[in-house]
């Protein structure tokens, strides 16, 4: 069978609330409480999962057809909700088949059936008889095929064609069968999903190194929620230890400064590039033109789709104007021009690189005299404390004389004291010898011995009065 892609158009149209040309997770949501499905985050999530291949976190139209293709979730939705986009019967949205019968009229208030409950919209169109009908009739399964090009054999039970009097809606039924507990239908989970399910995740580039340097992705843990806890991280996941650098403050592609976790959180759910500063003013120049231009469309697969034309049409233009000059120089495109063209190319290549080479040798003269300056500051910072060094021993030897020869004055003094006190004793004690031995020679009985010894020597005591 063909799709008729303009009643599934129109279906669409209705979701795409803002007409962005892709359907997101509230849009489904807000859609799912129109038409009173009861579906919990999670199953709306895994709804959009099984719709979504490629894992943007959208569904386009394309993804959207497909999806009601596959059955699943989505098409037991869209066949019990038919009534609510005006479609009495969903088989209409593919064309080629058989035609179904018309509906039978409405009740007598015609505006009551627009908003009628599914249950009575799915069971009217298979209650007239019919070739076609008796044809499609089998038992619902839970993950029914189309084997003929629709979404599956849309015929209720037995028990359905009662209507709203008796028995349950084709809706009720397969949004109760549905697919298999713990059974995935469609693609699985890529890499970037898992990434955005576990939480979030930053592209980080450090400042003034935005054009030399890939990314370096970090995902944060679920229980993170201030700067104060996102900086370490930054700072472990890009080793800026290693380089002497410490994350300091995060800014946008445009230099806004990012102040509060909101805005990080905000920035990474668009995949913003965050710029990693490290004490030094933010450097525009670095920010290459894609980043810059990716965060001014607003992040997200548009604004990749947008400067990927850009880009395109830039170089586009580039070649349009390389072709002008070629054309500018009268030789048009012959395979002279080629080689005169490719010539002025080595050319200029040439003086970019000559040119490149002298900034790179004046970065290295430039980086010899810091080397230098901080050399001879080094060697008169040594000579200085040499100096210092030098004066603090002189000053300590010629304390240590001062105080020697204080010493040695202090000792001569002591030994002077020491004589002159021996001079006077012995003086005192010459005195009294002499004093003792006049007093001994004036006493009688030295005289008196005296003139005994005279006598004695001279052998008679005659004439010697005694």
């Amino acid at each position: 069978m063909s799709i008729d892609r303009a009643q599934l158009r129109k279906v669409f149209d209705k979701f795409d609330v803002d007409g962005s040309g892709s359907v997101s997770t509230s849009e489904m949501t807000k859609m799912l409480k129109m038409l009173k499905v009861e579906k919990s985050p999670a199953e709306v999530g895994q709804m959009m999962k099984d719709a979504d291949p490629d894992g943007s976190g959208e569904v386009d139209f394309e993804e959207f057809v497909s999806a009601l293709q596959k059955g699943g979730e989505m098409t037991n939705v869209f066949s019990g909700a038919a009534n609510f986009f005006g479609f009495l019967n969903p088989m209409s949205w593919f064309g080629g088949g058989e035609e179904t019968p018309a509906p039978p009229p409405p009740a007598p208030k015609p505006k009551v059936a627009a908003s009628a409950p599914p249950k009575a919209a799915a069971s009217e169109p298979v209650a007239a008889p019919s070739s076609s009908s008796a044809a499609v009739a089998s038992p619902p399964v839970a993950a029914p095929a189309a084997p003929s090009g629709g979404f599956f054999d849309y015929s209720p039970p037995a028990a359905a064609s009662a209507g709203p009097a008796g028995g349950t809606s084709l809706f009720d039924q397969y949004a109760s069968s549905g697919a298999p507990s713990g059974k995935k239908s469609g693609h699985q989970w890529t890499r970037t999903v898992r990434l955005r399910s576990n939480g979030i995740k930053l592209n980080c580039y450090v400042n003034t190194e935005v054009n030399c340097g890939r990314a370096t992705v970090i995902s944060l843990p679920e229980d993170c929620d201030t700067l104060a806890e996102v900086m370490p991280k930054v700072q472990q996941c890009m080793q800026l230890d290693k380089r002497l650098m410490y994350a300091a403050e995060l800014y946008l592609p445009d230099g806004q400064k990012i102040n509060t976790f909101e805005d990080l959180e905000k920035a990474a759910r668009l995949s913003t590039a965050i710029i990693v500063g490290c004490g030094e003013p933010f450097d525009p120049t670095s920010i290459p033109f894609d980043i810059l231009q990716f965060f001014k469309e607003g992040g997200g697969r548009s604004a990749a789709k947008k400067v990927k034309h850009i880009l395109q049409e830039k170089k586009k233009e580039e070649a349009l104007d390389k072709a002008d000059t070629v054309r500018a120089s009268g030789h048009g495109l012959t395979p002279v021009a080629v080689i005169t063209s490719r010539n002025a190319n080595v050319e200029t290549n040439r003086e970019q690189a000559n040119i490149q080479r002298h900034e790179y040798m004046e970065q290295l003269m430039y980086r010899a005299a810091q080397e230098k300056e901080l050399m001879d500051r080094v060697q008169q910072n040594n000579a200085m404390h040499k100096l210092e060094q030098e004066e603090a021993r002189a000053r300590k030897a010629e304390y240590e004389r001062e105080r020697f020869e204080m010493l040695a004055y202090q000792r001569q003094l002591q030994k002077e004291e020491a004589e002159r006190k021996k001079a006077e004793m012995k003086s005192k004690m010459d005195a009294m010898h002499k004093k003792v031995k006049g007093d001994f020679e004036n006493s009688a009985f030295y005289i008196k011995s005296k003139k005994m010894a005279n006598i004695s020597r001279a052998g008679s005591s005659k004439g010697v009065k005694i």
